[in-house]
């Protein structure tokens, strides 16, 4: 918690050193947020773009999306993972009575762009809240929802520390930067139903779903809430397992940098 705790206040004074550039970043976040709710709401107006999902659906579902990406800057190491590792800079970790990963990804973690998360988070309340009339919204259904996204936050690391840890075996792994860096991809941005029967890719193998669609649908009432999250713990509980697995083998075939 020490460790953590430094973390915190050296990687906040990181990204609020040039405070002008940071608040441009926060404005940029609320530009971002904005045009995506003018996309849907007004170039499509009422239409039904996709089956089963009216605009005020998609405005959620991006709102979440939008906030997902920013809340997983809180384990922004994990895109730095292969790099560390094929250098050697994980062996001041190794030296330490410490867990390495845990330390290696938070080395890196970036605090002022959690804090967009946090201002998605609370726009995602307002938002669901003004369209309340319309579905069956609930403070519950709205905490439910936005844990489901937060976990889905930490699958989408755990992936991340997966594809990274295989360094210990291939060296230098960017050709997979592309699973790294989905967020380029911007598939958190549409609902899973409009990849028909290939849809389970992005739950099981590339879990996007987790925080986009499957979180809009437990706010909006749209799935079995505990059903739901009964089944997104376990794929929690997989990528855990397999994430620290491959972890911990791979350390076996690390090789000091220093010697």
């Amino acid at each position: 918690l020490k460790l953590l705790k430094i973390y915190i206040i050296v990687g906040w004074k990181n990204g609020t050193e040039y405070r002008k550039d940071f608040f441009i970043s926060i404005i940029d976040f609320f530009v971002s947020i904005l045009i995506t709710i003018v996309f849907w709401s007004f170039i499509f107006d009422d239409l039904i773009i996709f089956e089963g999902w009216g605009k005020e659906e998609l405005v959620i579902l991006a709102l979440i999306g939008n906030t997902s990406w920013a809340l997983s800057e809180f384990f922004a190491g994990t895109w730095s993972l292969p790099e560390k590792i094929v250098s050697g800079q994980i062996d001041k970790y190794l030296c330490r009575p410490i867990n390495s990963l845990f330390a290696t990804i938070m080395e890196s973690s970036q605090f002022d762009e959690v804090l967009k998360g946090f201002i998605g988070l609370l726009i995602l309340m307002i938002a669901t809240m003004i369209i309340y009339g319309t579905y069956s919204i609930n403070i519950v259904s709205i905490l439910l929802g936005i844990l489901s996204l937060l976990i889905g936050v930490v699958i989408i690391s755990l992936m991340r520390v997966t594809i990274s840890s295989l360094s210990f075996w291939l060296g230098e792994t960017s050709s997979l930067n592309m699973i790294l860096h989905l967020e380029d991809f911007s598939f958190e941005r549409y609902p899973l139903d409009i990849f028909g029967k290939y849809s389970f890719i992005f739950i099981y193998f590339i879990p996007i779903g987790f925080i986009s669609t499957i979180p809009t649908k437990i706010i909006l009432g749209g799935t079995p809430i505990y059903k739901a999250l009964f089944f997104e713990m376990l794929i929690f509980i997989i990528w855990l397992v397999i994430a620290t697995l491959v972890w911990k083998y791979g350390l076996k075939k690390y090789e000091s940098y220093g010697g």
